[in-house]
């Protein structure tokens, strides 16, 4: 079984990464530049750190697919995969919202963004092994609950009805 953020997450992870990179070109030489305030200066300094912190976070640290066959938890990021016994798992849980969290005993941590299917996902990985902690919060619990697919307005989606809404 699976639980993937799916292609357009990879997608939008690169481009974002791309616009990053090339935009830290362009604050890069405003910050060389003689004629920038002190206030501009702190402020693309400022950016300058926090961005590679967020990317670090979500090319090494946050994982957007997890799987798990037989008794293995593979899970991969776009920098780093890894694996952990199912049997290792002691607690999954919601952080942040919307980050879910899957602590092994070891104390490792896998992060991924979460969206729907993940409850499903953890309750079959839970009943692999029944010793699992499971505590997701009510984010979890309310995007299982959200449409697969979000309607549509005025034909822009094969199949509308009268209404304007996609009945499907």
């Amino acid at each position: 079984m699976t639980f993937s953020l799916g292609r357009m997450y990879r997608i939008s992870l690169f481009m974002g990464t791309a616009l990053f990179l090339l935009v830290a070109l362009l604050v890069g030489q405003k910050v060389l530049s003689p004629d920038q305030s002190a206030g501009e200066r702190a402020f693309f300094v400022l950016w300058l750190i926090v961005m590679p912190y967020a990317l670090y976070q979500n090319l090494y640290q946050i994982a957007y697919e997890l799987q798990c066959t037989d008794n293995l938890l593979t899970w991969r990021s776009p920098l780093r995969t890894g694996t952990v016994p199912v049997s290792e798992l002691r607690r999954i849980y919601s952080r942040r919202g919307s980050l879910g969290v899957v602590e092994a005993a070891d104390g490792r941590r896998i992060q991924i963004y979460l969206r729907k299917g993940f409850s499903t996902f953890v309750s079959r990985l839970a009943q692999r092994s029944p010793s699992i902690d499971v505590s997701l919060g009510w984010y979890a619990r309310l995007i299982e609950r959200l449409p697969d697919r979000i309607p549509r307005i005025n034909g822009s989606a094969p199949g509308s009805s009268a209404s304007g809404w996609d009945s499907g």
